[in-house]
């Protein structure tokens, strides 16, 4: 029996004995004992309450640990991850020729046509000029043009490129069209001109401002008598006996020279659309040329040469490093720009199209017209 219960039971057994006033008194005595008994089983179940928030309050604190410390795991996986990327990302673009000037450079494009005396005349390679302009543009690069040059007019047009400053340029790049033999082309006035005076032009004593950046030179002119395969017209001349391998290259670094043909060979040109390599080649860098590396690009130019055309190109270089022909405003990539992102949450602990003539349509064309023959 509990103190309120004896209590109870008493005041009831000497109701009887006791006088009115005890009585009175005793009434307002068990209401405030009733009173103080609710009291202390109000604060009781408060306590209850409290003990039982407390306890939700406690399990609260303890997910959120759990929550805080798997974020921070999450933190660190994320960071090292981050790490992981920033490192390879600055590998890789230590593996890369630096294209972080303001301008891609300058492309210089010397088409020469119309010949003196001994040379015909190019047919269909105005058809050229066109098509490399809009790459070039498209990759970023200022282009200057010039139509039927002598000999003595191509060594001055690039001299006075190579006198210039280039210092916030990233690369240079130089292609010429021309009739050619072996390690050389010929100007207007038919004489001859070694493809390595040309680029010995931008060597490193002769052009500083371009030291240490790729120089790149694309050449379409026969470079000898013989035919690959298949052939309409070709830019050769006639005469020489070409040798397996020429001396191309200036023996420097940064440079790097593509033929239209390999050594001792014919370039294909056809009289109605330009010539193959041109067209290819431009195709090839027109889709590629902001994504894949310039070898990647001239393997590709390669190939589709000799499968369409039975004609192979050559190339060779002292490229150092890779080279990616970005256009300046293609620059900011996606996986940059994840890298930003993903270090915006470590740090807050929050969790153009190119239309280009393809080669099977010129095929095509060239068969129905009757002028693709050997």
């Amino acid at each position: 029996m509990d103190v309120y219960a004896a209590w109870s039971h008493w005041m009831q057994g000497n109701t009887d004995e006791q006088s009115e006033g005890d009585q009175i008194f005793n009434v307002n005595l068990q209401e405030t004992f009733d009173k103080m008994m609710l009291s202390q089983k109000k604060a009781q179940e408060k306590i209850a309450s409290l003990e039982e928030e407390k306890a939700k309050f406690q399990q609260d604190i303890e997910t959120l640990q759990d929550q805080r410390e798997e974020q921070r795991q999450e933190n660190h996986n994320l960071k090292q991850q981050v790490d992981f990327f920033k490192a390879k990302n600055q590998k890789e673009e230590a593996a890369r020729y630096s294209m972080g000037h303001k301008s891609n450079g300058v492309a210089i494009i010397i088409n020469n046509i119309n010949f003196r005396a001994k040379f015909t005349k190019r047919v269909g390679a105005e058809h050229d000029t066109k098509k490399l302009e809009t790459t070039f543009q498209m990759l970023g690069l200022k282009v200057k043009f010039h139509t039927d040059l002598t000999v003595s007019e191509m060594i001055h047009v690039l001299n006075e490129e190579a006198s210039q400053d280039h210092t916030h340029h990233n690369l240079f790049l130089c292609c010429i069209m021309s009739h050619g033999h072996q390690g050389k082309v010929y100007g207007t006035d038919g004489i001859g001109l070694d493809i390595l005076e040309l680029t010995n032009l931008f060597k490193g004593d002769e052009c500083k401002s371009l030291l240490g950046k790729p120089k790149l030179f694309f050449v379409q002119a026969c470079q000898g008598d013989k035919i690959q395969d298949k052939q309409t017209k070709a830019d050769a001349v006639p005469g020489g006996s070409p040798s397996a391998i020429v001396a191309y290259m200036t023996a420097e670094a940064d440079f790097f020279l593509s033929l239209a043909t390999v050594p001792g060979c014919k370039a294909l040109r056809n009289e109605l659309t330009g010539a193959y390599y041109v067209t290819i080649l431009s195709d090839v860098l027109t889709k590629g040329g902001s994504s894949q590396s310039l070898m990647s690009l001239m393997v590709e130019v390669n190939d589709k040469m000799s499968e369409m055309h039975g004609q192979c190109p050559f190339w060779c270089g002292t490229l150092t490093k890779k080279l990616y022909l970005v256009n300046k405003k293609d620059q900011l990539t996606c996986s940059t720009c994840m890298l930003e992102i993903a270090q915006q949450e470590v740090d807050t602990g929050l969790p153009p199209e190119w239309e280009v003539v393809t080669n099977e349509s010129l095929e095509m064309e060239l068969s129905s017209s009757g002028e693709y023959s050997r």
